[in-house]
């Protein structure tokens, strides 16, 4: 019944696959995986609240389950409600107390709500207890960057993630970044085009390459890469945006 369902939702038959799991729920009313795979169906076409009321309900059948928190930690985020997501995660982090990964998400939310200090004392917890969380390690090394004293560390962290997911663009995007803090152009425009192999459109990496380029005077190159950047929406694509007027206004 489980495969079914997830095969329905596949071929976009959501109402067919939650029917099948409403008849699997009634066979099964103390089992809380039809209603965490009902969620994942709910929340795989948009409805996400009422993928967190399935969860709420498979809380109450199995609250010790530390995977059911952490979904809905990730639903929360995905509507940007940090504070809800942020009880979620403790959740999981008091039913799996080994848990790298909940002090790790737990720590994201402090990080997007502005409070580094907080998120850093969760990360650097989060890898006492799991060495190996690239995102852990790739914010910490963002988070650094913004302190001109911790160039160097965040250079260390930025490496370390990028050699656990070595095709993630955004952590090539951080190394790149810490390596230009570092004055280690040539090595992080290096490490930007990869990041821009990998994904064609990523507007951070363009805006950082365009900075290297002006840096070292090749401004033609320096404007290719901001006007790429500025096709894009973000803080990276106004940044690029900028950067182009100034450089039309000296040049």
């Amino acid at each position: 019944q489980y495969a079914l369902s997830s095969a329905l939702s596949v071929q976009n038959r959501e109402e067919d696959a939650l029917e099948v799991l409403s008849s699997t729920q009634k066979l099964l009313p103390e089992e809380p995986y039809p209603l965490q795979l009902r969620a994942n169906i709910l929340a795989a076409h948009g409805r996400v609240d009422e993928a967190l009321e399935a969860l709420a309900m498979a809380e109450k059948l199995a609250p010790e389950l530390p995977q059911i928190y952490f979904a809905e930690g990730e639903l929360h985020l995905r509507q940007n409600n940090l504070a809800s997501a942020r009880q979620a995660y403790k959740k999981m982090a008091r039913a799996a107390p080994g848990s790298g990964i909940a002090l790790e998400r737990l720590g994201l939310t402090h990080q997007l709500g502005g409070d580094f200090p907080e998120a850093e004392k969760l990360y650097l917890a989060a890898l006492q207890l799991d060495p190996n969380l690239p995102v852990a390690l790739n914010n910490l090394a963002y988070g650094a960057l913004q302190d001109s004293g911790r160039h160097r560390e965040a250079l260390a962290w930025a490496r370390r993630a990028v050699a656990l997911a070595p095709e993630n663009p955004q952590f090539l995007d951080t190394l790149g970044m810490a390596q230009h803090a570092n004055a280690q152009l040539e090595a992080a425009i290096t490490t930007l085009e990869k990041a821009l192999e990998l994904a064609d459109v990523y507007p951070p990496a363009n805006y950082h390459l365009g900075l290297i380029f002006e840096e070292q005077g090749r401004i033609d190159k320096a404007k290719q890469h901001y006007e790429l950047a500025a096709s894009g929406i973000g803080e990276a694509a106004a940044l690029s945006r900028a950067r182009m007027q100034a450089l039309t206004e000296t040049n």
